[in-house]
């Protein structure tokens, strides 16, 4: 008995699979989001959505540039990123709460450099490892599995790269702007 592959998806199934694909991933930022939004508060929140704004860039520059296919792959990456992205953003972000409860006299520009510097280590020794283990995919694993290791690990640093410097530094310059508003009486 002889089983032929067909991996065919026609050009309204795709369409259909692909905006499918999109609602979920948009849900998914946003219930990221909002979770952070209810966990933290709002500056913590909007600075979280701009990392996954950059990881999201990130991970679409990458499809463009080497013109790949963005179909389920593609949606598992921009997945497996945000998840990933939010962690060690999360991560980052409850360091500055705790810190923020014990360190009383510092400003904030120390508080999230601080939180920053406590968190490195952890942060860069699992995206290494996380790293080294879609590398080994990416080169032994195939074709099938580059196609879905690839961006992974073009996700992962993009992840690492906005949770320590973009997604701090945006809650610091939220939080100076909510502190000139509160001064002011608004």
């Amino acid at each position: 008995m002889v089983f032929e592959k067909y991996d065919h998806v026609g050009a309204k199934l795709g369409k259909e699979l692909m905006k499918a694909s999109t609602w979920a991933l948009l849900f998914a930022l946003f219930g990221i989001g909002g979770y952070i939004w209810i966990r933290f508060d709002w500056m913590f929140s909007v600075a979280s959505w701009i990392a996954l704004a950059y990881d999201c860039s990130a991970l679409i520059l990458f499809f463009s540039l080497f013109y790949q296919e963005i179909g389920e792959g593609a949606m598992v990456a921009f997945l497996v990123t945000a998840g990933y992205s939010v962690n060690d953003t999360v991560i980052v972000f409850d360091r500055i709460r705790e810190n923020r409860g014990y360190k009383k006299n510092l400003s904030c520009a120390e508080l999230v450099d601080l939180s920053i510097n406590e968190t490195l280590s952890r942060t860069v020794l699992t995206s290494m490892t996380t790293l080294a283990a879609l590398l080994v995919l990416y080169i032994l694993g195939g074709s099938v599995i580059a196609t879905y290791s690839l961006p992974m690990i073009i996700g992962i640093a993009s992840g690492t790269i906005s949770s320590i410097l973009i997604a701090a530094p945006v809650f610091y310059l939220l939080s100076q702007f909510d502190r000139k508003k509160r001064a002011e009486g608004f």
